[in-house]
């Protein structure tokens, strides 16, 4: 319904061209508020309202956009989404991101091969990068520019299963063997606590209280402060690692010009490099290869 009342006076509410016009007509008749109603539609189709809303390009919307997400600790992932949206076409303007060229987009990335493998890329990957561009369309809502409608729903891909299983006590065993002895007392944490990596490795002393029995971590994925109590075994680890560092708990000594020690291991032992997810407090493998990370899967 094109009008509303609400109270004694009538509102009209109505979208063209994917812009959604409201306000109030200032009446309580509803005849004259019909007839408001249809010369404001008559203006909106003749782009007369458009005249204020002017055009943006893709290139200028992920400029604007990554003022705010280089802020994010999730910068660096966001800018690279945005560098393959670009794909689409750094001048085309907001308004002509129909979804047919979406679905074209979608049918190109498809047939790409995943960056370092000659895997192609997953629909994961896909999906995401189609969230972050209409995580940039919904922002430039507020920018005063001509959007685009799109069916998002149509464009998203099946989703695989992701691989998840717990290592048991001997894969844990073999994972600390393969390992260089300084990392073992990190890794080990991990294991204990189901941390993830980043918010063990930013663990200091003062988040050691060892009066109360908790630890607590100040690096969380997506933000905020966790604490946990301390078992004997767990509070023994921090103890060991006393006097190697002034500030961070776990430290380990960095090599160059060495091999990796993750990948003289998967040499040896065929594993492949894989993260392990803090979720429900347990070491968990997710079977995902990424190069750089400091975690190792048992085959």
């Amino acid at each position: 319904m094109s009008l509303i009342k609400r109270g004694k006076v009538w509102h009209y509410a109505f979208s063209i061209r994917s812009r959604r016009f409201r306000g109030s007509t200032h009446t309580t008749d509803k005849t004259t508020a019909q007839r408001i109603e249809a010369k404001l539609r008559l203006e909106a189709a003749e782009s007369r309202f458009f005249d204020a809303a002017g055009e943006m390009t893709l290139a200028e919307a992920f400029i604007r956009y990554r003022q705010h997400s280089d802020l994010l600790p999730s910068g660096y992932t966001i800018a690279c989404q945005l560098e393959k949206l670009r794909a689409l076409g750094d001048t085309r303007v907001l308004s002509e991101l129909s979804d047919h060229r979406i679905a074209d987009y979608v049918s190109a990335r498809r047939s790409d091969k995943a960056r370092g493998t000659q895997r192609l890329v997953s629909n994961a990957t896909i999906n995401n990068e189609l969230t972050m561009l209409r995580a940039v369309l919904n922002r430039a809502a507020s920018w005063d520019v001509n959007l685009p409608k799109v069916s998002w729903k149509r464009h998203r891909l099946p989703d695989a299963a992701p691989r998840r299983r717990y290592l048991s006590m001997d894969e844990q065993e073999r994972l600390l063997a393969d390992l260089r002895p300084d990392f073992r007392p990190l890794v080990s944490f991990c294991l204990l606590t189901g941390a993830r990596l980043g918010s063990a490795v930013a663990l200091t002393w003062d988040a050691v209280d060892y009066a109360a029995g908790v630890v607590t971590f100040r690096r969380m994925k997506g933000g905020g402060v966790h604490a946990i109590p301390t078992t004997p075994s767990l509070r023994a680890l921090p103890i060991r690692e006393r006097g190697r560092h002034p500030i961070c708990v776990f430290a380990c000594q960095r090599v160059e010009d060495r091999p990796s020690p993750y990948r003289r291991c998967e040499a040896r032992t065929g594993s492949v490099l894989s993260v392990l997810s803090g979720r429900m407090a347990s070491p968990m493998v997710q079977g995902t290869t990424r190069s750089g990370n400091s975690w190792l899967s048992i085959p």
